[in-house]
């Protein structure tokens, strides 16, 4: 049943987002960002619950989720921002994608490294396969 409330609850924000879109980077850049941040966060809360402390990937959830709670605050200062601000010099969306960029890159290829929880370990996988 929580899966399924997940579900409604990602359907219903990605519609504020495909709404929002066409003005994402005019007045409705805080209901595109809103919206983002509702799906990463509640995804990652619900998964971190569904868990339970036990299971051998919390830790790997838990990091993905202080990070998308500290992504998700650029996410929507971005949407607060004055219209100049937020579209960049040649409007390119500068201050727009750095949160996008900050997940990008700190998340791929690195092992997620997070504070005081080190690198997450490739026997935490749930297929138990190694990355390289």
């Amino acid at each position: 049943m929580e899966v399924r409330l997940l579900l409604v609850g990602v359907v219903l924000a990605s519609l504020v987002m495909s709404a929002t879109l066409p003005e994402a980077f005019d007045e409705r850049g805080l209901g595109f960002a809103s919206a983002y941040v509702m799906i990463q966060v509640g995804r990652n809360v619900v998964v971190f619950f569904l868990l339970g402390r036990d299971h051998q990937l919390t830790p790997n959830v838990r990091r993905v989720l202080v990070r998308v709670v500290l992504t998700g605050v650029l996410w929507v200062a971005g949407g607060l921002a004055y219209d100049a601000a937020r579209a960049g010099p040649v409007g390119g969306g500068c201050r727009w994608t750095t949160p996008h960029r900050c997940t990008a890159c700190r998340c791929r290829g690195s092992g997620g490294p997070g504070p005081r929880s080190g690198r997450s370990r490739a026997d935490t996988s749930p297929s138990g396969a190694s990355s390289s």
